[in-house]
């Protein structure tokens, strides 16, 4: 990554950050309902992206076959590719 990129990426992150704090400092909510409400939501995306992270392994391991049973119709064995440049 540049350093531009990276300098950029450090501001949004920062930006987000403050944003964020800004947001919970001035929320009329008490300190444990933003908590609470900051606990709920963080378990919600958690559970989120698990589920996605599966489908995504799922489609991946349904479109892209198993090499060996993709090679299977060549004749080759593993021994005969160890050291070979294909």
């Amino acid at each position: 990554m540049s350093t531009k990129a990276s300098t950029l990426l450090a501001v949004a992150a920062g930006a987000f950050l403050g944003g964020l704090a800004a947001g919970l400092l001035l929320s009329p909510r008490t300190g444990r309902e933003n908590r609470d409400y900051l606990r709920k939501k963080s378990q919600e995306w958690s559970q989120r992206a698990g589920k996605k992270g599966r489908e995504m392994k799922t489609k991946i391991r349904d479109t892209v076959p198993d090499l060996y049973e993709a090679t299977a119709q060549f004749g080759l064995e593993e021994e005969d590719l160890k050291g070979s440049r294909l």
